[in-house]
C-alpha cells in the first residue's frame, strides 16, 4: 500500500503474494521495491506497485536469499547455501 504520509490517505494498493508468508523482506530505491520471499526476487514499479520481474535466485528452499542491499547500479544478495 503507498499512502500520502501527510493526511494518511491510501493513493495505491496491490497485493503481490497470495500466501501469508514471514520470510519476506524489502528494500527500496528511488524506482523500485525488492522484495525477497525464499529464492525469489520480485523487483516492483514503486508507481504502480506492479511486479515488473521475478527472479528465482536459488535452487529450493534450502538455498534461500539471507540479505540484501542496493545501490544505483546493482542489487546485492548473500544467498544461504548458494
Amino acid at each position: 500500500m503507498v499512502y500520502n504520509k501527510n493526511t494518511y490517505k491510501k493513493l495505491n494498493e496491490n497485493q503481490i503474494y497470495t500466501k501469508d508468508g514471514s520470510a519476506r523482506s524489502f528494500i527500496m530505491d528511488k524506482n523500485y521495491i525488492y522484495c525477497k520471499d525464499f529464492i525469489h526476487l520480485h523487483i516492483i514499479n514503486k508507481k504502480t506497485l506492479k511486479a515488473e520481474i521475478i527472479l528465482k535466485l536459488g535452487a529450493d528452499l534450502s538455498s534461500d536469499i539471507c540479505g540484501m542491499t542496493v545501490d544505483n547500479n546493482y542489487i546485492y544478495i548473500g544467498i544461504r547455501n548458494g
